[in-house]
């Protein structure tokens, strides 16, 4: 698999780390000196999407973060498209004066996040920094200011995949020479995190 279940015993796959990947984005955003953090991700379209495993894990990872690094984790939601991340904007500046810094896994609404915070007269990254979680390189580009990102390991895991697919048709004869560092739980499980790519969105906090 390709992503994984909520109990994934017993199933081979790979997927994002998101513990690592949401520790990193908070650790980055800290030592840019933010400690009024936001994160948002996408507001489920139906209730059963609450149990989206990439949701669940990243929000749990977050709360975790805030409480051991003394953080209050603040979590917000929004559809998968930029009027909404617009509409997120303004409740944000109006229920969340405070904040310095947006974390947003949220793809498509993460474009509307920034317009929105700029329409109100925040400047990205002086006044608000925007740090996109799980993203590419190429949609990080098309934001002006372009996108600070988390990017997501895609192509690697696609690779990881198929390589374990062909280890298992083989009858696992090749599984145990590509254990690698980062591994876990056994050569058929692999969790890859996203990297860092700081870009535009994001700068150290002002001081007043």
């Amino acid at each position: 698999m390709i992503g994984r279940t909520a109990e994934p015993a017993g199933l081979p796959y790979v997927d994002i780390d998101f513990d690592v990947t949401v520790e990193n984005a908070v650790a980055h955003l800290q030592q840019l000196g933010h400690r009024e953090i936001v994160f948002v991700t996408e507001r489920p379209p139906t209730e059963s999407f609450r149990r989206y495993g990439a949701k669940v894990r990243a929000e749990a990872s977050f709360r975790r973060v805030c409480a051991e690094r003394g953080l209050e984790s603040v979590l917000m939601e929004c559809a998968q498209h930029a009027a909404s991340g617009r509409e997120l904007s303004a409740a944000l500046l109006k229920d969340r004066p405070e904040a310095t810094a947006v974390m947003v896994m949220n793809e498509q609404a993460a474009f509307g996040v920034i317009s929105g915070l700029t329409r109100a007269g925040c400047r990205v990254p002086d006044d608000v920094s925007v740090l996109s979680i799980s993203t590419s390189s190429e949609v990080g580009a098309m934001s002006d200011p372009v996108l600070s990102i988390m990017r997501s390991p895609g192509p690697e895991l696609g690779r990881l995949a198929v390589e374990m697919l062909i280890d298992q048709l083989e009858d696992g004869t090749r599984a145990q020479g590509r254990a690698h560092s980062g591994h876990s739980g056994g050569p058929s499980l692999r969790l890859l995190p996203c990297e860092l790519e700081p870009a535009e969105s994001t700068a150290r906090v002002r001081t007043l």
